[in-house]
């Protein structure tokens, strides 16, 4: 079964391309896919801000992002770090960097989950 097939069969489940900065329709989750990588601190942190202004009570941000562990890099992750240093004065942000950018748009993570090769998807709430 092809992905587009799946589609029809989440009947609670919209899907709505956006851009970083545009406001979101209401709605009980918001998924942003390697967004933050491209965006500088203040950006992203804009961006996570705008993200959540559209959900509803209890809802919840999940945002998927590489990030960069110190103790474990190689070539691979340091041409990354390096390539989106340069192409967006950025790099590739450890996991302190990004809890850091989630606390400067009031949000807290309720989870973390790291996967493949060095993917994390973390779960984030409103503070208050």
């Amino acid at each position: 079964m092809s992905r587009r097939s799946n589609r029809g069969s989440f009947s609670r489940v919209s899907f709505a391309e956006a851009a970083p900065f545009d406001p979101t329709a209401p709605s009980d989750a918001v998924l942003l896919v390697r967004t933050l990588g491209s965006l500088a601190t203040d950006d992203a942190v804009l961006a996570l801000q705008r993200s959540v202004d559209g959900l509803r009570q209890g809802g919840r941000l999940l945002v998927h992002e590489d990030r960069l562990d110190p103790d474990e890099l190689d070539e691979h992750e340091t041409e990354a770090d390096l390539l989106g240093y340069a192409l967006h004065g950025t790099g590739v942000r450890t996991d302190a960097e990004l809890r850091a950018l989630f606390a400067a748009a009031d949000l807290d993570v309720a989870d973390a989950v790291t996967f493949g090769w060095g993917s994390t998807l973390y779960l984030l709430e409103p503070r208050g």
